[in-house]
């Protein structure tokens, strides 16, 4: 035997144990990396699942403070014997609720919650009359856009809440959409009256306002904002959240 062959030999007896244990180890180190893989993937859709029915539930809150207030607009209706009004009023919310039951995303179109907004407004309209003006400032091109369901009615059903139910005379509701550093910027104002500090902090603590913080805090994270102040005549809140990303943007 060459001395070159028994050298080898000699390597593979003293290697063979090394690169055992090397593979050895090596494929457990795999197998548990395979599996925390497959555990944190599975943590992951748990979450957003939890997430998701969180997110479906806070949506589903709003709608019985909704009911209750379009039920009473539809009482004040039928008290004054306004038979019409009261007709078209149902159909209104018949379609409201028609969209309330089919909608079961945790975003949706700005297209869409606006259309259903209207509704709600249009009962609003029926009840108090000419008293009541209503003035839109949209920006057509953010209409595709995401937003979390029910985020505007609730906003203006707010507005009519804690300011304009409370306004003698003529009443004046505006909402605006615009985008500002690539963020949606919805803003929703009333000529209510003015209020105190103890009225600003039950209007934040109102079951809607916190619903919607819930909501935005979820999707959101800290990317959002709602702010309400007073500005001249007007209560202003506003609410600001991220554009998505489209395809193509970078």
């Amino acid at each position: 035997m060459s001395l070159s062959v028994f050298t080898f030999i000699i390597m593979i007896g003293v290697l063979s144990p090394v690169l055992t244990f090397i593979l050895f180890f090596s494929s457990a180190y795999f197998e548990r990396e395979v599996e925390y893989s497959e555990i944190k993937y599975h943590q992951e859709q748990l979450e957003k699942e939890l997430e998701y029915s969180e997110l479906i539930q806070l949506s589903q809150q709003i709608q019985p403070h909704f009911l209750s207030n379009s039920i009473n607009a539809l009482l004040s209706l039928a008290r004054l014997d306004r038979k019409q009004e009261l007709i078209k009023a149902i159909e209104h919310l018949s379609l409201f609720l028609r969209y309330k039951y089919q909608n079961k995303q945790y975003l949706s179109q700005i297209r869409k919650e606006l259309e259903y907004t209207k509704h709600y407004l249009a009962i609003q309209q029926l009840r108090y009359g000419k008293r009541l003006s209503i003035h839109y400032d949209i920006d057509d091109d953010l209409l595709d856009n995401s937003i979390p369901p029910y985020l505007i009615q609730t906003l203006v059903e707010n507005a009519f809440k804690h300011g304009l139910e409370k306004k003698y005379g003529d009443m004046i509701l505006k909402m605006i959409l615009q985008t500002k550093n690539n963020q949606h910027h919805l803003i929703v104002q009333d000529n209510g009256p003015n209020w105190e500090e103890t009225d600003q902090t039950k209007r934040k603590l109102g079951i809607g306002l916190q619903n919607i913080e819930n909501r935005l805090n979820l999707l959101y994270q800290d990317q959002w904002k709602l702010e309400l102040m007073r500005k001249d005549e007007y209560t202003w809140i506003e609410c600001v959240w991220p554009m998505e990303k489209k395809k193509g943007d970078k």
